[in-house]
């Protein structure tokens, strides 16, 4: 509640009865009342009347901080490689992303977009190897998305894109991850082929006499397939980055195959060399079946 002060007709310069005057003010000529009408003092001056002004700003503060703390400041990026493993195969790759932001409540209340215009920040980048990239962003037709497209290096590593956008002074970022290798080779291997050209030879003969696997981990299950007859060793190439820890049969109740490391080779992809690691059985099989294995 509130009263309004007056003056007496006295109290203004050349007045001269008793009569009230209300002037024309703001509320700084208002003072605050309790319920049951006793006007309010200032909590640190209890002998001046508190002004309503005070209790209004006091009132709009409170509410301004309910507000805050009611509303959550959701951020997205879509990512059309967010979790994929890309391979490097020598064409060009590109992420395309693209993101966006809603206010949810803690109430019954449908999430609201924020328009990209009333972000007072927004920005996308890629980060890889500690190294961020920044990407160029442009506002979507309808005004609620910032978008951009970003080209993948040739390069096994993993690829954080991040959207960060700021809106009423708060900050929040959202994140997907693309991953990039390169694929395994496996094969039956005759013995008139030299080490150095095994990683070659399983590349060559791809899906004739020798197999391959993609994913962004050395394990997996792959069937050999036969080559032929005679007794051979089983060849395994796998990137740089990974390492064969075992090798198990699982049509022989996982008996374990024993296997070990002969040598790095190079892989070239326009131009690009890439190196892998070359591993072995350590006894010959019979090339003349399939045969079914399990690496990790």
């Amino acid at each position: 509640m509130a009263y309004i002060k007056t003056l007496k007709d006295n109290q203004l310069i050349g007045g001269t009865d008793q009569q009230d005057v209300y002037p024309v003010s703001s509320t700084q000529a208002l003072y605050s009342q309790d319920a049951a009408g006793n006007v309010r003092m200032k909590k640190d001056s209890p002998l001046e009347p508190e002004p309503l002004e005070d209790r209004l700003k006091e009132h709009e503060d409170d509410a301004a901080e309910l507000h805050r703390k009611s509303e959550k400041l959701v951020p997205h990026l879509t990512n059309d490689k967010a979790g994929i493993t890309v391979e490097i195969t020598g064409a060009v790759n590109t992420m395309a992303l693209s993101g966006s932001a809603e206010l949810t409540s803690f109430g019954d209340e449908d999430a609201v977009v924020i328009p990209i215009d009333e972000m007072s920040a927004k920005g996308l980048t890629v980060t890889a190897n500690q190294v961020s990239y920044p990407v160029e962003g442009t506002e979507s037709s309808d005004g609620k998305a910032w978008q951009g497209s970003f080209i993948i290096p040739d390069v096994v590593e993993t690829y954080v894109a991040k959207f960060q956008c700021t809106y009423n002074d708060v900050q929040k970022e959202a994140t997907t991850t693309t991953y990039v290798n390169l694929r395994k080779f496996f094969g039956f291997v005759p013995d008139y082929v030299a080490e150095s050209g095994i990683l070659d030879y399983l590349i060559n003969n791809l899906g004739v006499i020798t197999t391959s696997h993609f994913s962004n981990s050395v394990s997996c299950t792959v069937e050999i397939p036969n080559n032929e007859t005679g007794f051979k060793n089983v060849y395994f190439a796998v990137p740089d980055n990974m390492t064969i820890t075992s090798i198990k049969q699982p049509d022989s109740l996982n008996a374990p195959l024993a296997f070990e490391f002969v040598r790095t080779s190079l892989r070239a992809i326009d131009d690009t060399s890439y190196t892998y690691k070359i591993y072995k059985s350590t006894d010959k099989i019979d090339s003349a079946n399939r045969k079914r294995l399990t690496i990790a």
